[in-house]
């Protein structure tokens, strides 16, 4: 099923649905041919049957082609199906009845089974989607709809029916037979009629216009047929059956309308459903219907025509409609000028809403602070006082202005390309940039701009901060910091200096002492300038002028230490392992003033008669804590030293040092001495 499905999607349907008429209307002509020539009934019943079953089949494949998310037209579909249906059965039934039993098949099973199609295909019309209407509008419609059939019907009894009653001489079962038929075509006009003129959707329209020439088509063969049978001249399966073939004929076609999709491309039909869809016309119908009916009275009246008591009560009946329909139509204009009322005040809210809320933005708008615009198509739309303020332009100038006569080319050029960029994005985010803006006074000023693209459209919404004192104020406090970085520079070179001059002062004062003791205490002082002048080297050659890398730096001190205190065959190995970390300076002078003293005492202390051994050198940060460490596998120290006790110079400067930088000192003395001094630089500051 799924493989036929997709070659009727695949075919071309126009010359399908084409093809299908041909091949109706060349069945048409055999039929008519046989009728007209053949003696023999039971061809023509089968022609019928065919034809009925072919019918069948065809609506059946428009109920199929529905979706499965539309279920009215899919159920709409399917009651024309069996309706149709139940006429194929009814054509088998009267043929056997008829040729086999030779009975005349009126008022049989058959025919109860043809009238059964009226009420299923009634359902199946009532089934079809509608626009939606309000209860007024379609009591409305179905009054118009009344009084258009009603008229029709007024027509045909005084011109049809009466005549004919007037020469029936049958069973009166007989004659309900017949006037169902009537009834019941007139019952799917009126039907159809509504479809086409009250709830029909442009999608549906060849379809239902096939369906409707079916109706209107066997609607009035329904009416023959009644005569015929009432006034004893109808013949079954004769030529005048053809009326019946060519109706069902065309309810096929809409079925093969609906299951190909099939258009008709004609204008003046396409024209006709656009100037109904615009005017309604179903009201004029109804005046016209209106119109024949009094006709008809006057016509009865003066001719002395024996239906002239019917036809007044029909006119009466007639003139009942239009009351009531006008009543309805009263109490509509009541609804909808209560409705009109209402959308007033509602409007009226609204509008003052809008207007409070147009002031609070235009409020906003003109007190943002900083220069606001909307740019579209390259002109400036709307600005704020402050945007002509820092512009120097009046509002009829800047209207007429346009955005890229404002700039300089350079910023011109830049806000081009981001705008072009945010086109491109989905949701475009506000951008700023800097740039140079050009003053009615011809005076480049400077601008810190902040723009973005208003949502669903091309519009720009930007704000314009006039910054040239503040880039001139920046210049100058930029200039006035080189000038202090400069000097600061300048200030640890010549403190460096002055530190290594006075290291130059104890090694040439160390030349004229011969006493050992003095000589180590210029070698130790010497050891504290050099590791001071260190730190005031690494300030100035570097670009932060507060902090230094003290890993750096000890990589750097520790060797001149130990080369300073060691001799060229020694055994003792100094080991590094420092991180890089920043310390500001006043943490930095006293760590490394630390450091020299740790290092100085154990070259000194630890590896008497210079035996074998190993330094080592640790800096690292824990959490928030900074750590150093200086380790030896030396001698240690006596047990029962306490390190606040002793009096010497490299201790208490140790000490005094570590409280300075609010450090605590460890010292452990397991396979040598181990200092380590623990501080948190942001306790210290």
């Amino acid at each position: 099923m799924e493989v036929k499905r997709n070659l009727l999607v695949n075919i071309d349907k126009p010359k399908f649905f084409k093809k299908i008429i041909i091949a109706l209307a060349i069945f048409l002509l055999i039929f008519l041919i046989t009728a007209l020539f053949s003696s023999s009934p039971t061809l023509i019943y089968y022609m019928i049957t065919i034809l009925y079953l072919m019918v069948t089949i065809s609506l059946f494949l428009a109920a199929r082609s529905v979706g499965e998310h539309d279920i009215r037209l899919k159920l709409a579909w399917s009651f024309l199906t069996v309706s149709v249906l139940f006429s194929a059965a009814a054509n088998i039934l009267w043929a056997i009845i008829d040729l086999y039993y030779k009975v005349n098949p009126t008022t049989s099973v058959a025919d109860i089974l043809y009238l059964l199609f009226y009420p299923i295909f009634f359902l199946g019309i009532m089934a079809f989607p509608s626009k939606p209407k309000t209860n007024h509008q379609r009591f409305k419609a179905y009054f118009d709809m009344f009084m258009i059939i009603f008229s029709i019907i007024l027509i045909l009894y005084t011109f049809f029916i009466s005549p004919a009653l007037g020469f029936y001489e049958g069973d009166t079962l007989k004659l309900i037979f017949s006037l169902a038929y009537v009834i019941g075509g007139f019952i799917l006009l009126i039907a159809m009629l509504d479809l086409i003129f009250n709830r029909i959707t442009s999608k549906m329209q060849t379809p239902l216009l096939y369906l409707l020439a079916g109706i209107v088509i066997l609607t009035v063969i329904s009416t023959v047929y009644a005569y015929k049978l009432l006034i004893g001249t109808y013949i079954p399966g004769g030529v005048e059956d053809l009326g019946w073939i060519i109706g069902y004929s065309f309810l096929g076609l809409a079925g093969a309308a609906q299951y190909t999709n099939y258009k008709i491309e004609n204008k003046i039909i396409t024209k006709l459903f656009d100037w109904h869809y615009s005017y309604h016309w179903t009201p004029y119908l109804a005046l016209t219907g209106i119109f024949v009916t009094y006709t008809l009275l006057i016509w009865s009246f003066n001719t002395s025509n024996s239906n002239l008591l019917i036809i007044e009560l029909g006119c009466g009946m007639v003139i009942f409609m239009v009351v009531l329909r006008q009543i309805i139509s009263i109490r509509e204009n009541r609804s909808l000028y209560h409705d009109a009322e209402n959308e007033l005040k509602k409007r009226q809210i609204i509008q003052e809403k809008l207007k409070k809320s147009e002031n609070l933005y235009k409020t906003i708008f003109e007190n943002t602070g900083s220069a606001t615009f909307i740019i579209s198509k390259d002109k400036i739309i709307l600005k704020n006082t402050e945007f002509k303020k820092i512009s120097g332009y009046d509002s009829h100038t800047l209207t007429n202005t346009s955005w890229r006569d404002l700039v300089t080319p350079q910023s011109r050029e830049k806000i081009t390309e981001i705008c072009d960029e945010m086109k491109k994005e989905v949701k475009p985010k506000p951008r700023n940039l800097e740039i140079q803006f050009i003053h009615k006074n011809g005076e480049l000023k400077d601008g810190f701009l902040i723009f973005t693209l208003i949502p669903e459209s091309e519009d720009i919404l930007g704000s314009l901060l006039d910054i040239t004192q503040h880039k001139k104020d920046q210049n100058i406090i930029k200039q006035s910091l080189e000038e202090k970085e400069l000097l600061l520079k300048e200030i640890h070179h010549r403190v460096k200096n002055n530190l290594m001059i006075i290291s130059s002062l104890l090694s040439l004062q160390s030349r004229y002492i011969d006493n050992q003791e003095q000589m180590e205490v210029l070698k130790e002082s010497q050891s504290r300038a050099n590791s001071m002048a260190l730190i005031h080297e690494r300030l100035y050659q570097g670009s932060d002028l507060k902090h230094i890398n003290f890993g750096d730096y000890i990589q750097k001190l520790a060797p001149d230490i130990f080369h300073n205190y060691s001799s060229t065959d020694t055994q003792i190995n100094l080991k590094i392992d420092a991180e890089n970390l920043m310390l500001d300076i006043d943490t930095a002078i006293p760590l490394g003033l630390i450091l020299n003293e740790l290092l100085t005492n154990a070259m000194k202390h630890a590896f008497p008669q210079d035996i074998k051994g190993e330094i080592m050198v640790k800096f690292y940060q824990e959490d928030e804590n900074y750590i150093l460490r200086v380790k030896d596998d030396g001698k240690g120290i006596a047990s029962d030293l306490d390190p606040e006790t002793i009096d010497s110079l490299g201790m208490q400067i140790i000490n005094n040092l570590t409280r300075q930088i609010n450090g605590k000192l460890e010292i452990t003395n397991s396979n040598g001495a181990c200092f380590q001094i623990r501080f948190s630089e942001e306790a210290y500051e």
